[in-house]
């Protein structure tokens, strides 16, 4: 009875090692081969660790993920979207009601210091320090504004933009040992959809981390459509 009771018992346990998951957790996204991804707690959380060889990374996919530092570009998107459109659509004769319509369609070309600006502002302003060109409609307008952080600041880390898989792609890489990451959102319907964060409070080789961020795929860009 005993030996019955044994034999059951090792079929029980071999079959349940053998089974495979029915429903494996899949990362919303795929990394170097040399990287572990591990989730938080629950398979199916937004936020976690990874890591590659001896960095350590956290990772975060939801609609309020980490950005990380700035560029002059996103901080300007981001005054734009709070309050530079109303003045902008204003000064191009178009009613500022039909703003929230248009606010997607306004390109950022460039932001450079007023004074080593040469052209045509969009209207005049002494207290600005900063200029900002848009295309809007295949026109260009050059938009003035006030920054309190001057662009050199931004020499502490390279960016590196473009898109990728109908993503824009963000990864910066501190030069002075401090906070490097990558930032992954949709180009259509950004604002609203989840952003892939990863990112480390501390940098030990620039090289590897630009090689590991810039092997990161985003998973699921099918099913995350709105």
């Amino acid at each position: 009875m005993r030996s019955a009771f044994l034999f059951i018992l090792l079929c029980t346990t071999a079959c349940s090692i053998l089974r495979p998951d029915v429903n494996p957790w899949i990362p919303p996204f795929s990394i170097d081969k040399a990287c572990e991804i591990h989730p938080d707690e629950k398979k199916d959380s937004i936020r976690g660790s990874i890591q590659c060889d001896g960095d350590k990374y956290d990772y975060e996919y939801h609609e309020n993920s980490y950005q990380g530092p700035l560029t002059a570009a996103e901080k300007f998107r981001y005054a734009f979207i709070g309050n530079y459109h109303n003045k902008f659509f204003d000064h191009i004769y178009i009613d500022t009601k039909l703003s929230a319509k248009y606010m997607d369609s306004v390109e950022i070309l460039a932001i450079m210091q007023k004074n080593q600006f040469r052209g045509t502002y969009l209207f005049e302003c002494k207290a600005c320090n900063q200029v900002a060109t848009l295309r809007f409609r295949k026109k260009e307008y050059n938009f003035p504004f006030f920054s309190d952080q001057a662009l050199d600041e931004a020499n502490e880390t390279n960016f590196y933009l473009d898109t990728i898989d109908g993503y824009y792609r963000k990864i910066y890489i501190s030069k002075t040992g401090k906070e490097s990451g990558l930032l992954m959102e949709k180009l259509v319907g950004r604002r609203s959809a989840k952003k892939l964060a990863i990112h480390s409070s501390t940098t030990k080789d620039p090289e590897n981390t630009l090689y590991y961020l810039k092997s990161v795929r985003n998973r699921h860009h099918d099913k995350d459509k709105k």
